[in-house]
């Protein structure tokens, strides 16, 4: 389906971008910085000894073999050349301003699908459409429409990989250091682009849940930024009872079952590092869309109902 770009669409869009642009500058902005300390440093107290220069005063720089291990141990050109594709991912999309959209997602996917569909559905125009095609033709063309917006936040996914394999020359070697930072995990590093895969069909999965949820407010009221704040609210009200009631309450508290957290969490699937708990929560999101699919259906089969509530909110 061809997407025809509106503010609705294209303010959530230029936001991604931003968050994108931001979490690489972010992220080499501490190896850029330091560069010309370094420099100073090494040119200085290291290379022409010069105990005069203000650098050069400070004790640790006085001391040779001091001296000597960070200029060794601290060379920032040396630690850009060993960042690696895998790593550069993982950091923007788990550590760095990138990773609010675990939280923030849910938002502007319902900007983009609240915000196009209850202008054409509470304007009169929804009417007006279905003298020219049939309502399952129309119902079909929206929700190929919600598929394709679900599509953005894991071609986001894409772009960071591509950035970060263009930026880091496509180096997949991993240093030693690598083993001890926090975004590494063995499963997610030795089996990347299962795990990438993997990754890019849970969000997308959660986008059209998402895409549901706001659509089912699109009927529930005329006003469309109440509708799209009513959409956030049943969200965050769904993901408290799953998380809080079913598992925290039901599960673990009065049945006492030890189940794994991490698929009760559905807000916090940025952080999935093993297969099993990947493998569960593509489970997980794939029946939260196709649930929230039946339910949008069987919300939206009455064509009379749907025509009639229409035609109250442009009245």
């Amino acid at each position: 389906m061809k997407l025809k770009f509106n503010k609705y669409i294209l303010i959530p869009i230029l936001i991604i971008i931003g968050l994108i642009v931001i979490s690489f500058y972010k992220f080499y902005k501490p190896y850029y910085n330091f560069i010309d300390d370094y420099n100073t440093i090494k040119e200085n107290c290291y290379e022409k000894k010069n105990v005069n220069h203000y650098v050069c005063k400070l004790p640790y720089y006085q001391d040779e073999n001091s001296l000597k291990r960070f200029i060794e141990n601290n060379d920032p050109y040396k630690g850009l050349k060993e960042l690696d594709l895998y790593t550069v991912y993982h950091s923007i999309v788990e550590n760095e301003t990138y990773s609010v959209l675990q939280f923030l997602s849910p938002l502007l996917i319902m900007i983009m699908v609240v915000g196009t569909l209850h202008q054409e559905y509470s304007s009169g125009m929804f009417k007006n459409y279905l003298t020219r095609q049939s309502y399952k033709s129309y119902l079909k063309d929206k929700y190929k429409f919600i598929l394709t917006i679900s599509l953005i936040i894991p071609i986001s996914l894409i772009v960071i990989l591509l950035v970060s394999g263009i930026l880091t020359g496509f180096n997949t070697k991993i240093a030693s250091s690598v083993y001890s930072i926090a975004v590494y995990s063995e499963f997610k590093y030795n089996h990347f682009f299962l795990y990438f895969i993997g990754f890019c069909l849970i969000t997308y999965f959660m986008s059209v849940f998402y895409a549901n949820i706001g659509l089912f407010c699109v009927k529930k009221t005329k006003n469309t930024t109440l509708a799209i704040i009513m959409g956030y609210i049943l969200f965050l009200i769904i993901d408290i009872i799953i998380y809080v009631v079913v598992y925290a309450f039901i599960l673990y508290k009065l049945l006492n079952l030890n189940v794994s957290e991490e698929i009760f969490n559905i807000t916090g699937y940025f952080f999935t590092d093993t297969k099993i708990n990947l493998i569960k929560m593509l489970l997980v999101s794939f029946i939260l869309q196709g649930l929230s699919t039946f339910i949008l259906y069987k919300f939206y089969q009455n064509k009379q109902e749907v025509i009639e509530n229409s035609e109250k909110q442009n009245a």
